[in-house]
């Protein structure tokens, strides 16, 4: 035995396998065997063939306890410790691989009770009397796929590529000559690894490669899961970069890529569901209902007359992901009792004489459970297609969140990230730290950054050493916000440069952060009192967002215009942007946004001396105000309507109802408090003040006085 245990990575293989305390405690002979046997990685089968046969030999002794007392006492002699630290004739020195592996099984071996004597005994009884390993045996995922999958976490380029070439190479499909269903895996996996790191060309060549040969040999089956990996690749790829897409200006690039991706997701949702395959039919159904909430549906320039037939009714974009996610539920539900039933094999019927055989296509791993390409625990198609089809309902509630925030209901939106974080503990790390970063920016924009930093620890408990990128942009823009709160133009202008630098150019995906980065910079540049600076950036991002197709955000930068020149004193110039901002918002159900433009037309209209269209314009607007709005958009709108209550009122108005013009104030001024913008909170409490002064509220002035005075001391002392 000692002859076939010849080479150093079994030994260390050994070695740390035992000093895992679950193994011995847990795992059988044949699972610790099949583990072993399965872990050497680059090693060639015929290398790792010994173990079977050699141990049945040597276990054929063990008939008693007493036998396995003699064995051990034989492997105690085989540990040397001699000075020189070198192994001698017939043993092994104690600090070697296998000597420290002997001295752990010996005092394995010591600890055991009765029962676990017993439990040994039955093990190796079992081993004999079976050819195979016992059918409960959990499988394990071969070494080279545990390194691919860890160097996909670990962001290493070469390692996961090189890995993903081994283990198709050593631990794929046992192929005949002709099969090709082990090329269109290997195929998949490298498309996927490429498009996991933003290589456009090389996945494109790829998945274009197992397209073709999909199409040669007719399986329909490969061709469903590249369409749906191409998708996703012309999804996250940018303008510049996005595969069979024609040159032209940015806006026909633009509609050419979207129309090329609704086309690609249309056809990879009817192959999949004639192919009823459920787990490619929920990836598709969760893209279209993102693509309806973000972009335009493209019914003209060169969309098809079908197409254009096609979206005539077609459901906003609220109702498209409503819709999905009931879709994507039911998905679930029928998948996972697909799962639960067994299904008897099929005998496939023998090839007529002189007919070849069938060759093996990617069709086999969701129908043969003896060919191992992917993770083993996903050998059973129906168990595999209801875990993703369960990872896809969960993104779909993640995504569910957003047209509730946009119609002005973002406690619903947080509810939909806390139900994702409770009911799907065991989603991807990635998904549940970009539910954190939600309810995070949820906690900023309406209890205040502290409430944000205690969402930002709990997620720093849940994901330890997470490298999540929404939830470091997250962590940054409230840093961002709390910045700009204390008039700190300097930590402002660090972290949006900071979030800017995390976004990457060329992934589309990140496009949308990056507006957000750029969007923060022009709020830098508009409070620091740049504002030919700050408009020109705006500018700049309209247009980018114009030929990306973002609808919120460019209704967003047409309020950010309007309030450049409002804060620049230019109230007649402001109101085009305010005016087109509430019409887009209003035609796109943003009703946020909408209250939004109205609030600021309304100060546009204060300012230039129509304090009474102001008002109604105000009040018309308070409800979603108060109820959806974030706490500086509040404070913003209630001070706004204080000022335009005042600009048309007398000292009699005030003395006769003081309460009209003290209520918004107080709202304002804790909404301005809960944002750490002590300055303007100040000015709140100095101007409610002046009010119960001219009201002759003594108490209530005294008491506005105070609040003012200590959030003055506050302001002081964060500038300083």
């Amino acid at each position: 035995m000692q002859d076939c245990i010849s080479t150093s990575q079994i030994f260390r293989k050994l070695l740390v396998l035992t000093r895992d305390s679950n193994v011995l405690s847990t795992w059988s002979f044949g699972q610790l065997l099949s583990q072993l046997q399965g872990s050497m990685v680059g090693v060639s089968e015929s290398s790792t063939a010994w173990a079977p046969d050699v141990i049945r030999e040597q276990l054929q002794a063990f008939r008693s306890s007493d036998d396995l007392l003699s064995f051990f006492s034989e492997l105690k002699d085989l540990v040397h410790r001699n000075t020189d630290g070198r192994d001698v004739e017939g043993g092994y020195h104690q600090s070697s691989a296998l000597g420290q592996y002997l001295h752990r099984c010996c005092l394995d071996y010591e600890d055991l009770t009765l029962e676990g004597l017993c439990r040994l005994l039955s093990d190796v009884k079992a081993f004999l009397e079976s050819p195979d390993a016992p059918p409960s045996m959990p499988s394990q995922r071969p070494a080279a796929l545990q390194e691919h999958v860890k160097a996909l976490e670990q962001q290493d380029v070469i390692l996961a590529i090189n890995r993903s070439h081994e283990h198709f190479d050593h631990k794929g499909v046992e192929a005949k000559k002709g099969s090709s269903g082990k090329h269109q895996s290997a195929l998949l996996n490298l498309g996927a690894v490429h498009t996991h790191f933003g290589h456009v060309q090389e996945a494109t060549l790829a998945l274009t490669e197992a397209m073709h040969i999909a199409q040669q040999s007719g399986d329909n089956m490969a061709l469903a899961h590249s369409l749906a990996m191409l998708s996703h690749l012309v999804d996250s790829a940018s303008l510049s970069a996005a595969p069979v897409l024609s040159s032209g200006p940015p806006s026909r690039r633009a509609e050419a890529k979207h129309i090329h991706l609704l086309r690609l997701l249309r056809k990879c949702l009817g192959r999949a569901q004639k192919l009823q395959l459920p787990h490619v039919e929920a990836y598709a159904r969760l893209v279209l209902a993102k693509f309806a909430l973000q972009h335009t549906i493209p019914i003209a320039g060169q969309a098809s007359p079908e197409e254009r037939q096609q979206e005539e009714g077609h459901p906003s974009g609220a109702a498209a992901v409503s819709k999905a996610w009931q879709d994507l539920a039911h998905s679930h539900l029928a998948a996972s009792l697909a799962a639960a039933v067994p299904v008897p094999p099929m005998l496939a019927p023998a090839p007529a004489a002189g007919v070849n055989p069938p060759r093996h296509t990617l069709a086999d791993l969701y129908t043969q459970t003896d060919r191992p390409v992917f993770d083993p625990a996903f050998q059973e198609s129906h168990t595999a297609a209801a875990a993703a089809v369960q990872q896809s309902t969960a993104a779909a509630l993640l995504l569910k969140g957003l047209p509730w925030k946009r119609a002005a209901a973002p406690s619903l939106a947080a509810v939909s990230a806390l139900t994702h974080l409770v009911c799907h503990g065991d989603a991807p790390p990635e998904e549940r730290c970009l539910a954190f970063a939600q309810l995070a920016q949820h906690a900023a924009e309406h209890r205040g950054c502290r409430a944000a930093e205690q969402v930002l620890q709990v997620a720093d408990a849940e994901c330890p050493g997470s490298q999540s990128t929404p939830l470091m942009l997250a962590r940054l823009g409230i840093a961002h916000s709390r910045a700009l709160a204390r008039r700190d133009i300097s930590d402002a202008q660090r972290f949006g440069s900071m979030m800017s630098a995390l976004c990457h150019p060329d992934d589309a995906v990140m496009l949308e952060h990056r507006v957000e980065a750029e969007i923060r910079n022009a709020h830098t540049l508009l409070r620091a009192g740049n504002y030919e600076e700050a408009l020109q950036a705006a500018s700049q991002l309209f247009e980018l967002c114009v030929e990306a197709d973002f609808q919120e955000e460019a209704v967003g930068i047409l309020l950010l215009m309007a309030d450049i020149y409002s804060e620049a004193d230019h109230p007649c110039s402001a109101l085009p942007y305010a005016l087109s901002a509430w019409l887009h918002a209003t035609e796109l159900g943003m009703d946020l946004k909408a209250a939004e433009a109205t609030s600021k037309l309304a100060a546009a209209n204060a300012k230039m001396g129509y304090a009474a269209t102001a008002t109604s314009s105000f009040n018309q607007q308070l409800p979603c105000i108060l109820a959806a709005a974030p706490l500086r958009l509040k404070a913003r709108a209630l001070n706004a309507m204080a000022d335009a209550a005042l600009a048309g009122a007398s000292e009699e108005d005030i003395q006769e109802d003081p309460h009209r013009y003290l209520a918004p104030l107080r709202i304002a001024a804790a909404a301005l408090e809960d944002s750490e913008d002590w300055a303007e909170a100040a000015d709140a409490h100095h101007l409610a003040a002046l009010i119960c002064d001219t009201a002759h509220l003594q108490p209530q002035r005294n008491l506005a006085a105070s609040s003012w005075q200590r959030v003055a001391a506050r302001a002081c002392s964060v500038s300083s």
